[in-house]
């Protein structure tokens, strides 16, 4: 075990942990690592049933206690905080599928604004000691002349999901400044690694189509576009480290005006240099590492009024994580690449049911495209 494992346990056992998205990507991760340390985890889950859980996956299901409930139900958040006794929130529930949040804004603004705004005020009213809400670099919007993103960047997110988490990361600062809540926003690059179950991404979708013997998707104009991957162990540890970092007896060092105010409890967390490709060397990569070799299927762009705002490149300057934490990323991005290629090998029957169903989703979008090119 490391010293980081070892400094972890010492600081985690017996902490008292909820994490809202339990069944999440990240949140999984998370929440091994927390049990692995000694903590007592809490989670919410908004659906009962799902075709595949991660918590089955991970065999965390025995291992943390958990809640249904929507975190737009104020009250039950409140009553779980209060009855369990929670000293550590990280708040990872989100509507976090960018097409979904198109075709759902409603549903999305709600959830990840006003869920985010009942995490915080019911954190604030049961005096929770930690709390670190996932925000992303999708917050920052368009910088393309001045990237990488700093912390101090500006907020504004253009598409439903971006604009989101721009607000999400705002009220969070609102909370941390007016009313002294110990929160810390987390704004992480793209997540890679296994257990990610949502196939229309990138990475876990291109292995397991390859798997399939099919071509990879890349959206028309996608290939050249920059951005930067994070190992979800290197994510889920950089959570920890910005929770243990929170000092309630800091609040006396917060600047209260001028540019340093700004972002003050905010975190970029990226992998650096190493981590960043283009789309198209990204799919290159993969495909070398798997042996298999496919043109890429175009998807072309649609042109309605769902069109998603795609950003040209996206980075991170995480230096102010690493000064202020300890933190360092560790899965280097082929080892973390050749680690994800063999989880989804392994995991490939039992992951079938979803691929196909995403597969199927793809098709019959392409139907619709050339009905409407047709038109």
């Amino acid at each position: 075990m490391n010293n980081s494992a070892n400094s972890n346990s010492d600081f985690w056992h017996g902490k008292r942990c909820l994490i809202t998205g339990a069944d999440g990507f990240l949140a999984t991760h998370l929440a091994d690592k927390l049990v692995k340390s000694g903590a007592l985890v809490w989670g919410t889950v908004r659906n009962r049933t799902r075709l595949l859980s991660r918590l089955d996956l991970f065999k965390l299901r025995d291992r943390i206690s958990l809640f249904y409930c929507d975190i737009r139900d104020f009250r039950t958040l409140f009553d779980i905080l209060a009855a369990e006794h929670i000293d550590t929130v990280f708040h990872l529930a989100a509507t976090s599928i960018v097409m979904v949040a198109s075709r759902t804004p409603l549903a999305t603004l709600e959830s990840n604004i006003l869920g985010t705004a009942n995490i915080l005020e019911a954190c604030r009213q049961t005096d929770v000691q930690r709390v670190v809400v996932a925000a992303s670099d999708k917050a920052y919007g368009d910088h393309r002349s001045s990237l990488p993103y700093t912390e101090k960047h500006a907020l504004r997110g253009l598409h439903v999901y971006d604009c989101s988490k721009s607000c999400a990361d705002l009220i969070t600062q609102t909370y941390f400044f007016q009313f002294g809540l110990p929160a810390r926003v987390t704004r992480l690059c793209n997540i890679y690694g296994p257990g990610d179950l949502n196939f229309s991404r990138l990475i876990p979708g291109s292995i397991t189509r390859l798997l399939d013997k099919k071509a990879p998707v890349i959206h028309e104009g996608q290939g050249p576009m920059k951005r930067e991957y994070i190992h979800v162990a290197d994510a889920a540890e950089a959570y920890l480290q910005i929770a243990k970092s929170i000092d309630l007896s800091d609040r006396q060092n917060i600047p209260s005006t001028g540019e340093e105010a700004y972002a003050y409890c905010a975190y970029n967390v990226g992998s650096g240099e190493a981590g960043i490709k283009t789309t198209s060397d990204m799919i290159e990569t993969i495909q070398n590492f798997m042996g298999k070799h496919f043109e890429p299927t175009v998807i072309p762009k649609q042109r309605k009024r769902y069109d998603y705002l795609e950003l040209p490149d996206q980075f991170l300057d995480s230096s102010k994580v690493r000064e202020e934490t300890g933190w360092e990323p560790r899965v280097a991005l082929e080892d973390g690449l050749l680690e994800t290629i063999s989880w989804y090998q392994t995991h490939r029957d039992t992951l079938r049911p979803l691929f196909e169903a995403e597969i199927r989703r793809q098709e019959e979008e392409q139907i619709i495209r050339q009905a409407a090119v047709g038109a």
